[in-house]
């Protein structure tokens, strides 16, 4: 099988808008050009980052942060106050959870 380069390129993030320069997707082992599906660092995460937001990006931490406040409004007092307390990472765990077993919808 012929290995192809990855080859770093100007592309459009299909989230922002944005150009950023990254790596042309690869489509069944083959370069494919970006049609607007990828996504920048700022808004699909940077897995080298420190902080965790920016390690999820902006845009999932958009998607968590719209259902934190489905999961707040339905607790009942004391959890919602547990629920306060949790760090932003073990708050975008418990969606995550909820939304493996079906709890709430994507």
């Amino acid at each position: 099988m012929l290995k192809v380069k990855e080859e770093k390129r100007f592309l459009t993030c299909g989230c922002c808008g944005n150009s950023y320069s990254g790596v042309i997707p690869k489509e069944n082992g083959i370069q494919s050009y970006d049609n607007g599906v990828g996504m920048c660092p700022a808004c699909g995460g940077d897995p080298k980052a420190k902080s965790y937001k920016k390690k999820i990006g902006w845009g999932a931490c958009a998607f968590y942060e719209a259902r934190f406040d489905i999961v707040r409004d339905a607790l009942s007092k004391e959890s919602k106050a547990k629920f306060e307390g949790l760090s932003y990472q073990k708050k975008v765990f418990v969606i995550q959870r909820m939304l493996a077993k079906g709890i709430i919808k994507w």
